[in-house]
């Protein structure tokens, strides 16, 4: 009753104004150009559709760049990046405490990180280049070896120095020798020597006939050490006072050592004149070599993985390889870094691996799930 009449087929607003059109049945009646034959139709249907196949592509690229980030930032998420301001060449891992890691760079300093935070925890000053490191468990002691052939027995709890010592060339390598308690040390224009840890005591010399030893690690259980420089891998019998027992020729420039202990093999990294890398994988109790295996790039540094029984092989290029000591297969390749990987080190209680770069960077990335299931 309150609707207002209609006046010649319009409605008439209650104030006089026009208001909306009335339906009637000629409004009802479809108009010739909007049939379904209509081409005007028949495009608009194709753009519609070709709309809605548009936002689908979208909405599915969008959830792969969604997925690929989700993807990247969790691998960012595992691993752990410190940065320091010079290259990394030396580092240690320190078996008697809850995870703490030492780097040495070539500004002279060492510090003291813990791996689950990232926190530095303790930096200690040296007077020239840090190129050796290697950690004392126990006794919260760490020994450097610089340049200068100065080797330094720290206290990381005063950051006092205990004891320090002279060698008469540059020192590239120290290893620690639990069962005789010796740091052994090796390097560049001195020969291959033996240090009381207490005391700072020299207690043998190897003879390594002026060869340079670049790297030096020990085969825990037998009172061994092995060598590796200019000319050949050799094994040491600290026992012994230091008798030579077995030795192998490098086929190039050396580039990094370390010993298998379950698998009773030393792996090697060899760079040829054409900077192609390979590891070798060496039994020094029969004097044989038991694979070798080339990598794409050229090797820096060679660690060990137990939990795995891998090689792990970093290369200049950032990349690491991994391969089985047993058989030298490859079981993956990834990108740790950026930059080349100049030292390696491996937590056997976290399964991690710890790498130092060239860019002052400091990379502790857990061990991958691949490589732990293979």
């Amino acid at each position: 009753p309150l609707a207002p009449p209609a006046v010649g087929g319009r409605m008439v607003g209650l104030h006089g104004g026009a208001g909306r059109p009335a339906r009637d049945a000629a409004d009802e009646q479809v108009p010739a150009e909007r049939t379904p034959g209509c081409p005007l139709l028949r495009f608009t249907q194709k753009a519609k559709s070709a709309f809605r196949a548009w936002r689908r592509r979208g909405s599915s690229r969008r959830a792969r760049l969604r997925g690929e980030g989700a993807k990247a930032t969790a691998r960012a998420a595992r691993r752990q990046v410190l940065t320091l301001d010079y290259a990394v060449k030396a580092l240690a891992v320190d078996p008697g405490s809850s995870g703490r890691v030492l780097s040495g760079d070539v500004a002279g300093f060492i510090c003291a990180w813990d791996m689950s935070s990232g926190r530095q925890e303790r930096r200690l000053t040296c007077e020239e280049e840090v190129w050796a490191l290697v950690c004392i468990p126990g006794s919260h002691c760490v020994v450097s070896g610089d340049r200068r052939g100065r080797l330094v027995c720290w206290d990381l709890r005063s950051s006092r120095r205990r004891w320090e010592a002279q060698c008469a060339g540059s020192i590239c390598s120290l290893a620690y020798m639990e069962e005789l308690r010796l740091i052994i040390a090796g390097g560049v224009g001195c020969d291959l020597a033996c240090w009381d840890v207490d005391s700072g005591a020299r207690r043998a010399t190897l003879a390594a006939d002026g060869e340079h030893i670049w790297e030096v690690c020990t085969a825990p259980g037998f009172r061994t050490a092995l060598s590796g420089g200019s000319r050949r891998v050799a094994l040491w019998d600290l026992a012994a006072g230091g008798a030579l027992r077995s030795e192998t020729g490098t086929r190039g420039s050396f580039a990094g050592l370390a010993y298998a202990q379950g698998a009773g093999r030393a792996a090697f990294g060899e760079n040829s004149l054409t900077d192609q890398g390979r590891v070798v994988a060496w039994d020094p109790w029969t004097k044989r070599r038991c694979w070798e295996r080339g990598v794409a790039g050229i090797l820096q540094s060679v660690a060990y993985a137990a939990g795995a029984g891998a090689v792990l092989a970093g290369e200049a290029s950032g990349a690491v390889t991994a391969l089985r000591i047993d058989s030298g297969e490859a079981v993956m390749t990834w990108q740790v870094g950026a930059a080349s990987l100049l030292s390696m080190a491996f937590s056997d209680e976290r399964e991690a691996l710890i790498c130092g770069s060239l860019q002052g960077e400091v990379i502790i990335w857990p061990l991958p799930k691949r490589l732990r299931q293979a």
